[in-house]
């Protein structure tokens, strides 16, 4: 009998602060625990969270770390909790796997390679909100010297898209060390794409008018002001359409005052964070992602899952998943007027959008199904370990 491979996790946070790091290291772990391999995760801990936990098969450990009230001696402390942690768990695991080349990255691979032990560090964003320049900005000097350590001590680092694997290789890491290898997402059986009406009345939406529908958190990467300026120009052209924002964050205040300056009031609905995403895109018309920064969004890829037609800018992490005119439209970034054609030209053309719904629904099953996702994990944790 083969012995399991044993994997430990490090995230800065997890369940149940819900992002989309955190949402594709739970979903990957549960699904790498259902394929037979043995997952811990560490993590910070914060008040009121139980210090040990077990969910869906995986061990989950809370480090507490006081909050001093400054985030950079905040990263410190959990990384020298993190780091005791691993050493202390030398005979526990065979492959470190980080989530974010951020400082807790800095003290879990110092840990590993000071045990032998083979380390992933999965980059998360690109562009300027890039985890390694990230890192650098973050406590100084200690944080430069966080970023040159990873670079040369970490066996291999995973790119979600090609921006990011250039940026790697402009930090001076080599091909042979980075992994391509996407976020994941489960698949929907079909039976569950069929209630759309009931889904709309559940969730007390308008079933007279297409329903747009934007996720994400409410902060200047992400744009939805653009979308906000692009449903002005819809409504300038007598379209009636609803928005529908989910997420919360810095920029709310501005977009509501956003929304009444354009006399929007009756067009765009706030929701805020919901535990039940994948009710509203079953209940909407249109996924719209107009974010000017993505590493590869889960949000683009759970609305693809479902067959969802989907417009998006044009930026190397939505150009992953969605090919124009095959799987999606991509729209040209900050580009308020073409934006609102492209979603008027979808809600014009039903054929059109579902065609591209249904062919978007097949790329996530055939590239991005969080278990073909896991497999290629496994892949390379059984190569590590073999080299």
């Amino acid at each position: 009998m083969s012995k399991k491979l044993r994997i430990l996790m490090i995230i800065g946070r997890y369940r149940p602060r819900i992002g989309g790091t955190e949402i594709q290291a739970e979903r990957l772990a549960r699904t790498l625990v259902q394929k037979g391999v043995v997952v811990e995760i560490l993590t910070g801990r914060e008040r009121g969270l139980a210090r040990y936990e077990q969910c869906d098969g995986v061990h989950i450990q809370r480090l507490w770390i006081p909050d001093v009230g400054i985030p950079a001696l905040n990263a410190i402390a959990l990384g020298a909790g993190l780091y005791r942690a691993i050493r202390q768990r030398r005979q526990q695991f065979d492959v470190l796997h980080v989530h974010q080349a951020l400082y807790p990255a800095y003290a879990s691979v110092a840990a590993a390679t000071r045990l032998n032990k083979p380390s992933i560090v999965k980059i998360s964003s690109s562009g300027e909100r890039l985890d390694l320049k990230l890192l650098s900005r973050q406590a100084g000097p200690l944080g430069r010297h966080a970023a040159r350590y990873l670079i040369r001590h970490t066996t291999t680092f995973v790119a979600l898209n090609e921006q990011i694997a250039a940026a790697l290789k402009d930090w001076n890491v080599s091909e042979q060390r980075i992994a391509h290898i996407p976020n994941g997402v489960e698949v929907p059986a079909l039976t569950q794409l069929k209630a759309w009406a009931a889904y709309r009345e559940r969730l007390h939406l308008p079933s007279d008018r297409p329903v747009l529908l934007c996720v994400g958190s409410l902060r200047a990467a992400k744009n939805q002001s653009l979308l906000v300026t692009a449903m002005q120009r819809l409504a300038e052209r007598g379209q009636d359409v609803t928005l529908l924002l989910l997420g919360d964050g810095p920029l709310r205040p501005i977009l509501e005052r956003q929304v009444r300056e354009y006399n929007l009031n009756n067009q765009v609905i706030f929701r805020g964070r919901v535990p039940n995403v994948l009710d509203y895109l079953y209940a909407a018309d249109l996924f719209v992602l107009p974010s000017s920064v993505e590493g590869l969004s889960n949000a683009l890829l759970e609305a693809m899952s479902v067959g969802l037609p989907c417009v998006a800018s044009d930026i190397p992490g939505n150009r992953v998943p969605l090919q124009h005119d095959v799987n999606g439209l991509l729209f040209e970034p900050n580009n308020a007027d073409q934006l609102a054609e492209t979603i008027a030209e979808l809600l014009l053309d039903r054929e059109q959008a579902a065609a591209l719904g249904r062919q978007a629904r097949e790329t996530i099953k055939a590239q991005y199904s969080i278990t073909r996702v896991a497999d290629q994990y496994i892949a390379l944790y059984n190569r590590l370990l073999t080299e």
